[in-house]
């Protein structure tokens, strides 16, 4: 259900278009709309307080309450957006970010949270004084628990539209817009099913929601066809570990027992793997066959070409800032957007005889 305070925001910007007010024209009073609405002061006052930080009102004390005389082409039209980091897929998100917002005459704030907590909380503190019109957030270690969560009640009160990127806090009423990371794990699995394995490992990052969704498409895909699923077969890590996981290889070849094929969280993990298992004498994909997910450059370039789950990039960073701006124009927009995906195939799986 929508705050009386933020039906009251929305009225008032709609009231401002529809009867083409101008900068330093007289609006209704705390007064005026506490009876308009049946609403307490309190009310009215938080309203207007979020009308303030949005430049659109103004309270001259002792005078009333007017439409903003400050120019809103600042940071009222900005957008923060915050990304791990640049690289992988994010380049490519940003640069469909971009090619939206600019075109809208919308300026991009660009921050890199490393995924650690404590920058990311600094990075949206920055935004939050800078006083972005809303914020696209791809979360670090969106699975752990987050002792800085209370900016994001801050963000809301505020009345800053943010739309999550990727991964999502759980329990955060705040849409996203993603792949739909659920369908992928399902879809790179039964994709090794129909070549005919029988006995698939996964391997899953832990620490960020798209790890946990992915891991559940393919369960998901082995019930569905009534496999076998143990959890001896799924090897799970955090982002810190990836470097680590490869330097000691008997946990990886337990978790392989046994088993023909491996779905893998991501292309870098893939290729990783890729060189593990022919550094110890296996052939992929003959002895075993690797799928990865996000079909970046690493898959293309990988010593065995990937196959891999085609991650949207741009499409989504397009997506992304559509739904933003959809957002900022109409508050009760639902933003959150899932892209389905599709899978690309190269020589890193091959089909087992019946």
């Amino acid at each position: 259900m929508q705050a009386k305070y933020a039906k009251v925001v929305e009225w008032v910007k709609q009231q401002i278009e529809i009867n083409n007010l101008k900068n330093g024209d007289k609006f209704y009073s705390e007064g005026e709309l506490m009876e308009i609405f049946s609403i307490s002061r309190q009310t009215v006052r938080q309203a207007v307080g979020v009308l303030e930080y949005e430049n659109i009102l103004e309270r001259r004390q002792g005078v009333g309450t007017f439409v903003s005389t400050q120019n809103a082409g600042g940071a009222r039209r900005s957008i923060g957006v915050l990304l791990g980091f640049i690289g992988y897929v994010n380049s490519e998100i940003l640069h469909g970010i971009e090619s939206v917002l600019l075109k809208n005459d919308y300026s991009i704030q660009l921050a890199l949270s490393e995924y650690e907590i404590e920058i990311e909380y600094k990075a949206l503190r920055s935004f939050i004084e800078s006083g972005v019109k809303g914020i696209i957030l791809d979360p670090a270690r969106s699975r752990l628990f987050n002792p800085r969560s209370y900016i994001l009640d801050e963000i809301k009160e505020r009345g800053i539209h943010l739309i999550y990127l990727g991964g999502y806090h759980e329990g955060r009423a705040f849409p996203y817009v993603s792949m739909d990371d659920v369908a992928a794990g399902r879809l790179a699995t039964e994709y090794l099913i129909a070549a005919g394995h029988k006995k698939i490992a996964g391997f899953f990052v832990s620490d960020v929601v798209q790890g946990a969704l992915r891991f559940q498409g393919y369960v998901e895909a082995l019930f569905a066809a009534a496999m076998p699923y143990t959890p001896w077969q799924t090897l799970w890590y955090t982002n810190e570990d990836e470097i680590e996981l490869f330097k000691g290889s008997e946990r990886l070849f337990k978790r392989l027992e046994g088993c023909t094929a491996v779905v893998c969280y991501n292309d870098r993990l893939a290729a990783h793997l890729v060189d593990v298992l022919t550094s110890a004498g296996f052939n992929v994909p003959q002895d075993i066959s690797i799928i990865g997910m996000d079909n970046t450059d690493i898959a293309a370039l990988c010593k065995v070409p990937l196959t891999t789950v085609v991650h949207p990039k741009a499409k989504l960073g397009r997506l992304i800032a559509k739904n933003m701006l959809e957002t900022i124009d109409n508050p009760g927009y639902n933003a959150t957007s899932l892209i389905k995906p599709r899978i690309i195939q190269r020589e890193s799986v091959t089909k087992l005889e019946d």
